[in-house]
């Protein structure tokens, strides 16, 4: 058998399982898990550091009044990696795993961990939490069944969508076509181990990159006249690792679009501290990229989870990027755009087209990212190499087009 044929057989194998083993209609309950819980009963986070702040941050977002409790300390390697990483969590109390059992006996134990950890660490705890707390422990990702269905601000986890569009009938077939163009046997690996993650709600494993090779993957060549797109610059963290990786200081141009006002002055700052030989290339703009030119409802000052919100409490302007590039020859487009990607690529059809840049795209903000925005590419451009790749904890993944001109 080939690749070809032994990968197609992968994933209709994971598609059978899933119609023998079809979770229950109410996918977001705990009735799924066979135990009952509600939302004051709280949950314990363990162990306290970035992925158990980072989930209550969310979790406070959608269920404010939810009790939560953080068990052990992590602090200096955590601070170490949220420092490479550019983002720094605030300070949170922790306490011991007892106490915190013996405040919220009946709590969720979230273990905020890589599912090999998972399995290492549950056998540990069995002498140190009651019994029925141990049958009350799911993962960081399965917090998402328990949240309430259809809250907009539930897209970061999503496991209950996760676990129901993508075994659809009428989507099953545009997973399959997205699936099929990935020619490298990594990136098929890993759209599968994805699929199995959200079509069962687990923690396969997933292979995944060093962050800050995030948009910088093994898979295409860099140009010495690069016109590098960065909508979705935050404070000038894909900026920074640009600058950081050997002989590329030669480029020609660098263009970032961030709409958050918070981060925009972060990165005014950072900007201000390069060298004139690099700021001189650099060009920055306070707004959004979409499909029009207008302007959009926005929830900011969330760091780098803020987002185009119809409900949102600012206002920022959008523009299209065939509009505002047209006077440019992009050789490089980046994208991260909490959810708005598809938006962003409508409008940059045109210089796609034209330009065929090497495209960077964010492919994990909303489950059918996974599939529409890689068909979406290819309509565009139907002659680009397609590579995924996972980043930061396993849960950011990256779809990468590439001409074939610009392949390694």
């Amino acid at each position: 058998m080939n690749k070809e044929g032994y990968f197609m057989e992968q994933i209709n194998y994971l598609y059978a399982q899933y119609e023998k083993s079809r979770p229950c209609a109410s996918l977001f309950t705990s009735a799924k898990y066979g135990f009952e819980w509600s939302v004051d009963d709280g949950v314990i986070f363990y162990p306290s550091g970035y992925l158990s702040r980072s989930r209550a941050a969310l979790l406070r977002c959608v269920i404010p009044s939810v009790p939560v409790c953080f068990c052990g300390r992590e602090r200096e390697r955590e601070r170490e990696r949220e420092r490479e990483e550019n983002v720094i969590m605030p300070e949170l109390p922790t306490e011991s795993l007892k106490n915190a059992v013996a405040k919220l006996p009946r709590a969720l134990l979230v273990l905020a961990g890589d599912s090999e950890w998972v399995a290492r660490t549950i056998p540990h705890l069995a002498n140190r939490v009651p019994v029925d707390m141990l049958g009350r422990c799911i993962t960081h990702r399965q917090l998402g069944d328990f949240l309430p269905y259809g809250d907009r601000k539930t897209r970061w986890w999503d496991v209950a969508r996760k676990s129901s569009l993508p075994g659809n009938p009428k989507v099953k077939d545009k997973v399959i076509a997205a699936y099929q163009l990935f020619n490298e046997p990594l990136s098929k690996a890993l759209f599968l181990a994805i699929l199995r993650r959200y079509l069962f709600s687990s923690d396969a494993i997933i292979p995944y990159m060093e962050p800050n090779l995030q948009y910088f993957a093994d898979v295409y060549t860099f140009l010495e006249n690069e016109v590098f797109i960065d909508c979705g610059g935050f404070i000038g963290d894909t900026l920074e690792q640009y600058l950081r990786i050997k002989d590329r200081n030669t480029f020609d141009e660098y263009i970032i679009f961030e709409p958050d006002a918070k981060n925009y002055s972060i990165l005014q700052n950072y900007i201000g501290s390069l060298g004139q030989d690099i700021r001189k290339k650099v060009t920055s703009y306070q707004c959004a990229v979409g499909q029009e030119k207008e302007t959009l409802r926005f929830s900011g000052g969330e760091d780098s989870n803020s987002y185009i919100d119809p409900e949102g409490g600012e206002e920022v302007s959008c523009v299209t990027l065939d509009e505002a590039l047209k006077d440019k020859m992009p050789t490089f487009l980046k994208m991260d755009l909490q959810g708005h990607e598809a938006f962003a690529l409508y409008g940059a059809k045109n210089l796609i087209a034209q330009y065929h840049p090497v495209l960077a795209i964010s492919v994990y903000h909303y489950v059918h990212d996974l599939w529409e925005l890689p068909l979406l590419m290819q309509r565009f451009y139907p002659d680009y190499q397609y590579f995924l790749r996972a980043y930061r904890h396993e849960e950011e993944y990256i779809c990468y087009a590439v001409p074939k001109e610009r392949l390694r």
